[in-house]
C-alpha cells in the first residue's frame, strides 16, 4: 500500500544529505585535430594563453566546439610533450545563439 507523505516527512527527507552525489557535469570538447574532456567552468574560463591537452595534434588554427557549439579558436602545439591547443581567440555569439570566428550578428 502506498501513502502521501505528510509534510514533516517532506522536510525531514529535504533536511537530509542525498545519498548518492549528483554525478559532475563535464563539455565534451573537440578541435580537428582531437578532444579533450573539460568541466563546464573550465570552458567558462577559457580566455587567449590557456592550453588545452589533446589526444593527437596537427598543425593549423582549429575550432574548439563544446557540445557541438564553436566556443573558440586556437592553435594546435605540444605541451610537457602532449599535443595541445592555445586558446587565441573566442568566438562571439550570433543573434540565433550559434558562435563565428568573425563575431557577425
Amino acid at each position: 500500500m502506498s501513502r502521501l507523505l505528510t509534510p514533516a516527512e517532506v522536510e525531514a527527507l529535504r533536511a537530509t544529505e542525498a545519498i548518492v552525489p549528483a554525478p559532475t557535469e563535464t563539455y565534451r570538447v573537440a578541435v580537428e585535430a582531437g578532444y579533450a574532456e573539460l568541466a563546464p567552468e573550465a570552458v567558462a574560463a577559457l580566455e587567449p594563453g590557456v592550453v588545452i591537452h589533446l589526444d593527437a595534434a596537427r598543425p593549423g588554427l582549429v575550432e574548439i566546439v563544446a557540445n557541438a557549439v564553436v566556443v573558440a579558436y586556437g592553435r594546435l602545439e605540444e605541451l610537457d610533450g602532449r599535443p595541445s591547443v592555445r586558446v587565441v581567440q573566442l568566438a562571439r555569439t550570433r543573434a540565433g545563439g550559434t558562435k563565428d570566428e568573425g563575431g557577425r550578428s
